[in-house]
């Protein structure tokens, strides 16, 4: 693997002179609410920032470009942002685990996940366990496919699998195995040895990623098999969303994927060919569902018509701030028609 875009040390008062920016940015633009923050800077320079703002619901889509992150900071890892109409936003954590929200401009009520019922919390830390894992490994597929870790990116994404593993021993009760404790240790001892000013050589980096990618796809089916059970009849082969086609067959929590890439216009667009079992099936089924006999059901098809009607008023409202929302595995995404529709073009001769 090549590693690339090593991280620099950034000192903590360039977060906040990059938050400060952003929220007198967002104070020009008609229909802003709110600017808040999720997460802490534990490891400036490796610290990512997630910014969230809340807009009104009839919030014009002409002045969503301003609500981009671009241009603020280019050194610091800039999330986002998520941008939530204010009717989402109290359903926000429905749509994404949302944790330390501190506001820092205008003022929402932001709901609390601890304010859900406890079950319902239950299912839904096992399904953003999932659906996060899941969607992570396409990243690592595609890291695997070019060959190249982008230092500074991957020191961000590994540490991910940290809050993943807050999820399932925290809110599932699950437990980690000698071997997955191993994989975590090797996944953070590459930011304390940034908080001690260690130099980060290629050895922490590579094993911190392969850490990761271990654990990430461990934590995905401990999820699968604490939430689903087995007894689940396969009743279709596959399902495609515009970039990823999905693949059901084979041993219970098989979960293969297979990367092919195009490039466009000096665009790389990658697509994804996933094999799963049929665990995986049947949690993609229930999004999907209509009967809601159980607590399961309810939650999961709750969970999908928000994070639905989230990303439905992001494409009609905020298309061009290239907001982050909601996933549940198989997405219609944000692109436009006819970007959709180039892709879904190449995706056919990338079967």
């Amino acid at each position: 693997m090549i590693i690339f875009n090593r991280p620099n040390y950034i000192d903590e008062s360039r977060y906040e002179m990059a938050i400060g920016s952003y929220i007198g940015r967002c104070s020009k633009i008609p229909g802003v609410l709110a600017v808040a923050t999720m997460g802490s800077v534990g490891a400036p320079g490796l610290s990512d920032i997630d910014v969230i703002v809340v807009v009104d619901d009839n919030f014009h889509k002409s002045n969503s470009h301003g609500l981009r992150v671009k241009n603020i900071d280019d050194e610091l890892f800039i999330h986002g942002p998520f941008i939530f109409n204010k009717s989402s936003a109290l359903n926000i954590q429905w749509i994404i685990f949302a944790t330390n929200i501190e506001l820092r401009s205008g003022y929402f009520d932001f709901p609390l996940f601890e304010d859900l019922d406890k079950k319902q919390r239950c299912i839904l830390a096992a399904c953003y366990i999932i659906d996060f894992c899941e969607s992570r490994t396409l990243q690592f597929a595609v890291a695997d496919y070019e060959g190249k870790v982008d230092a500074r990116a991957w020191a961000t994404r590994t540490w991910s699998v940290v809050h993943s593993v807050h999820l399932a021993v925290c809110h599932l009760g699950l437990e980690l195995s000698a071997e997955e404790a191993r994989l975590l240790s090797d996944v953070t001892r590459l930011r304390e040895n940034w908080q001690n000013f260690r130099r980060m050589n290629d050895i922490d980096i590579l094993d911190a990623y392969k850490g990761a990618k271990a654990l990430n796809r461990s934590l995905f089916l401990k999820a699968l098999k604490y939430l689903h059970a087995t007894d689940y009849e396969i009743k279709y082969k596959q399902q495609s969303s515009c970039i990823k086609k999905l693949y059901f067959g084979g041993a219970v929590d098989d979960f293969n994927v297979e990367v092919k890439k195009f490039t466009l216009f000096n665009r790389n667009i990658y697509y994804w060919n996933c094999k799963h079992g049929a665990r995986f099936q049947k949690h993609i089924a229930l999004y999907n569902g209509t009967s809601s006999d159980t607590i399961l059901e309810k939650t999961m098809q709750s969970r999908a018509r928000y994070v639905g009607a989230h990303r439905a008023w992001l494409q009609k409202n905020a298309k061009y701030a290239k907001s982050m929302g909601g996933y549940i595995g198989v997405d219609a995404g944000t692109d436009g028609r006819v970007l959709g529709a180039v892709k879904h073009i190449l995706y056919y001769f990338a079967r």
